[in-house]
């Protein structure tokens, strides 16, 4: 079924059950894996294999892209929503909306404290502040 694995140095394998096939996966400070884990809901596993899920509001879906920022939240996109959304590691969502958003592809954590990400359908690079400023560039 579906699960993460984790392989060490020597090639020993451990698997850890999800409730859905991870596409993506982002690292916290802590070590913890954070994923889309199946329609609605985010997951996060520590490196013990202890799994927590947090119910995302309304009918969104984490999409492929998502990223763990300097500030520690998980920053990313839904496939229903232009919108960017940051999440803590307590799970609560906040949504930062911008009029210039469209199709994303994906996102990174900057070592600026910024977290900055690829629109597809503006064929630009886009730029999001700790506070939620957007800013895009290129198209």
């Amino acid at each position: 079924g579906p699960s993460i694995g984790r392989m060490t140095t020597a090639g020993v394998v451990t698997t850890f059950p999800t409730q859905a096939y991870v596409p993506v996966l982002a690292a916290d400070p802590v070590g913890a894996l954070w994923f889309p884990n199946g329609v609605g809901r985010i997951g996060r596993m520590t490196t013990a294999g202890v799994l927590t899920n947090f119910d995302l509001p309304g009918p969104l879906s984490a999409g492929g892209s998502m990223t763990v920022g300097a500030d520690g939240n998980l920053w990313f996109r839904s496939t229903e929503s232009p919108d960017i959304f940051r999440m803590t590691p307590a799970g609560v969502v906040t949504t930062f909306s911008d009029p210039s958003l469209g199709q994303h592809l994906t996102m990174a954590a900057g070592a600026d404290g910024n977290v900055w990400f690829a629109e597809y359908a503006n064929h630009a690079v886009g730029r999001i502040t700790p506070a939620g400023k957007v800013k895009l560039v290129g198209s």
